[in-house]
């Protein structure tokens, strides 16, 4: 067996784990020295291992789940990469810095760099930001079997573990329990795992990678779990377990005909089942579930179920929509949109009140009483025309008489509107503009 390289720097560990980004590191010559020797470690690291290197990279666990590269190091200073997102494959140049640290770096366009392309044509991210991810990596410490990793804008961690021959035979596999975890947006949105008796919402995001499970607890509060999900050959594996009727488990794996299983745990199929009709409301009630809302001032729409471009109008250079409960119980939306100028506000739209079914778990918006234009961030804008077209279609969407179910987790929420159970939007707790 290869001796570890684990190479040791108490100043530069201090410096590496700083919580902030813009923080320049500053090193002596000693120091300096130290650094080369990480880079070089680093770099023969890569390149020995004839299979190559596995990343499970989790851009941001608050809003996506994981996506699994291999990657082939080789002597020239380029790099092969393969994923679970599709099966495309690049080759791309790749590098390292001493300038703020030992820092490894994807130099030219490869399969990381879609994770951080602002346009959503390429793979669904958002406008402007993609899926938030990084091609830029600060060393923190290299062993024989493993490199771990800081990004270097967000100070994310993420390893590179040695691949195996099986890797790269079964990426395929990976790719096939991704794509059958697909949403299909024009059925009912509720959908249910029944363990050892006990119901749950079960939900998941193949765009998001991410699950969501949620139901009420025993004193009277909801347990909810975000869950942030990895592809395996089998299943997809959550980033923590989750327990439900007694059972705790953290794969599970959908059936080539659709049937959810709960995987790793012998003997335990659990029951999963979705609404059969766009007219079932949720089987479960979670109390509290708008006050939960309320406590904060502002979310930001993650992603849009069926017919959402009521909110979101196609065409429009919509950047942005916002939902907010502000502090004396008003709910209203924002819409924003990016020009060369900069991100403008340019329709804020109010809606009267507020009134839930005594459960606390459904909302009635009533029609808007009042609408303003009330600015822009960065510069002055006159096309307000686009507010007599806003108005009218987040006023279409959200003044119905059915209302919204709103369904909580944690720092995000789903409204899923009850005329149709279909039409849904998840929102999350996020800074607007970066």
């Amino acid at each position: 067996m290869k001796r570890a390289i684990i190479i040791t720097m108490t100043c530069l560990a201090a410096a590496l784990t700083s919580c902030t980004v813009t923080t320049d590191y500053l090193f002596d010559d000693l120091s300096t020295h130290r650094i080369t020797q990480y880079v070089e470690a680093c770099d023969k690291a890569l390149k020995e291992w004839p299979e190559g290197w596995k990343m499970t990279y989790y851009p941001d666990t608050s809003q996506y789940g994981a996506y699994t590269f291999l990657l082939d190091f080789n002597e020239n200073g380029r790099v092969k990469m393969a994923w679970d997102g599709d099966r495309d494959t690049t080759e791309s140049a790749y590098g390292f810095s001493t300038s703020q640290g030992p820092n490894l770096l994807f130099t030219t366009y490869s399969l990381l760099h879609k994770l951080a392309d602002p346009d959503p044509s390429v793979f669904g991210g958002a406008i402007g930001m993609g899926f938030e991810g990084e091609y830029e990596f600060i060393i923190r410490e290299v062993t024989e079997d493993r490199i771990d990793l800081v990004t270097r804008k967000h100070k994310r961690p993420v390893s590179l573990v040695k691949a195996s021959r099986e890797d790269w035979q079964r990426l395929d596999e990976n790719r096939e329990i991704v794509n059958r975890f697909e949403v299909n947006r024009e059925v009912p949105f509720y959908q249910y795992i029944e363990i050892g008796g006990e119901k749950a919402i079960f939900l998941y995001s193949q765009k998001l990678r991410m699950a969501y499970l949620a139901h009420p607890g025993a004193d009277g509060q909801s347990v909810v779990y975000r869950l942030p999900w990895e592809s395996t050959p089998t299943s997809i594996r959550f980033i923590r377990p989750v327990t439900l009727g007694g059972v705790t488990f953290s794969e599970v794996t959908m059936t080539a005909n659709k049937q959810l299983r709960v995987a790793g745990v012998p003997g335990t199929a659990g029951n999963f089942y979705r609404a059969t009709g766009s007219a079932e409301r949720c089987e479960l009630r979670f109390p509290g579930a708008v006050q939960a809302a309320q406590k904060h001032d502002g979310y930001n729409l993650v992603e849009r179920g069926v017919a959402l471009d009521y909110i979101t109008p196609p065409g429009h250079g919509i950047e942005y929509f916002r939902f907010y409960w502000n502090l004396v119980g008003y709910v209203g939306g924002e819409i924003y949109t990016r020009t060369d100028l900069g991100i403008g506000l340019y329709a804020g739209l109010y809606i009267s009140r507020v009134a839930d079914d005594g459960v606390g778990d459904q909302v009635v918006l009533e029609a808007h009483t009042r609408s303003q234009c009330s600015g822009v961030l960065t510069f002055d804008m006159n096309n307000w025309f686009h507010l007599v077209y806003s108005r009218g279609a987040l006023n279409s969407y959200m003044a119905n008489e059915a209302g919204f179910t709103v369904i909580p987790f944690g720092d995000q929420f789903y409204m899923v509107r009850n005329a149709d159970n279909r039409q849904w939007a998840l929102y999350s707790r996020k800074n607007m503009v970066e």
